[in-house]
């Protein structure tokens, strides 16, 4: 089904519930032109407020949920075969970690992490109406532009926020100082967030998706100058830096060759083992400057030093984590629910390290595991399987922009539970949303086809 209206139109005339351009164009229903605006409304709201922890992000959901439900509901009895195979192991997923949820929870009366799984519902219900939005005349260069700049001149403003926050040591916009690692003392960096993990972990992601976005910035010439993009970048490195974010940093550097993947062409190899022999190299580079300043005047290198509080942790709740699935393994322990039962599973498997913290298993797949069982995990691992299929399947432009951000996730999901934290999952399903969006498009002008 194609949409062809102009939200940029000053005037139209109204007719039979429908809506007409002067220029004679074919008429609209209105409800349709309605719900393509609250799309746009909605995309405006993530790109503003994702980064700075503001609830005001939470417009999103609530904007997409009725276009969502239109298009997808549209999408799925026209051209459901046409759904990719990674849409259907997310949605497969969120149901069954919803179903994790409501066994687990009917007893206890605790339904607080049930919620969290509607984030990745709305993932799956976002990607229909955001298709029409991109193929329709409604979404102009101008409409581009504002939505893109939302998005860097706000992760630009949380980004120099965080680094003023770390050099000054208070951040007057949360009335709070600077983030510190509990254990050290070391001087870190959130940004925005009230937690160092959440910010470190996002601006990880954010600095692959941008350098991808700088990559293609002579595709996107007409709508974004490269001077900010390069700014953009550059800001939310220095932020993920200062965070002294390891699993984060750590993931970036794994990620970063694979932005110059896509070069390699049977004309000019060298370029493409070129580029990459330059990225590993700039990454061993920061790999061994990774160096924490301690108050007291010596430095160690955050990655490289022997770190046994936190590595230690760490495997605590792996280790917590791993038994919990073993005594749940089909249904798990609730999604978001490992954090509630982490002290009783170190204490009665003789864990003896941070026996009495708790916390979430700090690694996506253990969670996961703990928290939804084996089944849900499965759907899990299909959801990323197929998208990375999906992505080396797309343009080269596409995986520029999208293959170093996935394996961004990958690695750093080793380190952080990024899929509870709702901050974090705004940002990954919204680039996931994008990517099913465009790739849609992109199959739909190919074929003469669409939705």
């Amino acid at each position: 089904m194609s949409v062809a209206i102009s939200l940029d139109s000053p005037s139209h005339h109204r007719t039979d519930n429908k809506i007409q351009d002067e220029k004679g164009m074919a008429p609209i229903k209105t409800k349709e032109y309605w719900l393509l605006w609250f799309t746009y409304l909605a995309w405006c709201s993530l790109g503003s407020f994702f980064f700075l922890e503001i609830p005001l992000v939470l417009l999103f959901q609530y904007l997409i949920i009725i276009p969502g439900l239109y298009y997808t509901f549209i999408w799925i009895r026209t051209k459901g075969s046409t759904i990719p195979k990674s849409v259907w192991c997310l949605a497969a997923f969120s149901v069954l970690a919803f179903i994790s949820s409501v066994v687990n929870r009917i007893d206890s009366g605790d339904w607080g992490g049930v919620s969290k799984i509607r984030y990745f519902f709305i993932g799956v219900l976002a990607i229909a109406p955001s298709y029409h939005l991109l193929k329709s005349n409604s979404f102009s260069q101008r409409k581009k532009k504002v939505l893109l700049y939302l998005f860097l001149v706000s992760t630009a403003f949380a980004n120099i926020v965080a680094i003023l926050t770390f050099f000054v040591g208070y951040n007057p916009l949360k009335a709070q100082g600077s983030c510190f690692d509990l254990t050290d003392d070391f001087p870190r960096t959130c940004g925005m967030y009230s937690s160092t993990m959440t910010y470190g972990y996002g601006a990880g992601l954010l600095s692959l998706f941008l350098l991808g976005l700088l990559v293609n910035a002579q595709k996107l010439r007409d709508i974004v100058g490269k001077n900010i993009l390069l700014l953009s970048s550059l800001l939310s490195f220095i932020g993920l830096y200062l965070s002294f974010a390891r699993g984060a940093f750590l993931g970036f550097l794994l990620a970063l060759p694979w932005l110059f993947a896509t070069f390699r062409n049977k004309a000019a190899p060298m370029r493409f083992y070129g580029l990459s022999c330059a990225a590993l190299a700039m990454a061993m580079v920061m790999l061994l400057s990774f160096l924490n300043y301690i108050p007291k005047g010596s430095i160690q290198n955050r990655l490289l030093a022997s770190k046994g509080s936190s590595y230690e942790g760490r495997i605590s709740f792996y280790r917590a984590a791993y038994y919990g699935f073993k005594e749940n393994p089909f249904f798990g322990l609730g999604f978001q629910n490992f954090d509630k039962y982490s002290v009783d599973l170190k204490k009665k498997y003789n864990i003896l390290f941070d026996r009495d913290q708790r916390g979430s298993a700090h690694n996506n797949y253990l969670e996961i595991l703990a928290g939804s069982g084996l089944m849900a995990f499965l759907a899990f691992f299909g959801f990323l399987l197929f998208w990375l299929i999906e992505i080396f399947k797309s343009t080269k432009e596409m995986r520029t922009l999208f293959l170093p951000f996935f394996i961004g996730f990958l690695i750093s999901g080793l380190f952080h539970s990024s899929l509870i934290d709702r901050w974090s999952l705004f940002f990954i399903m919204g680039v996931f949303t994008l990517f099913q969006a465009l790739e849609l498009k992109r199959k739909a002008y190919r074929n003469g086809s669409h939705l």
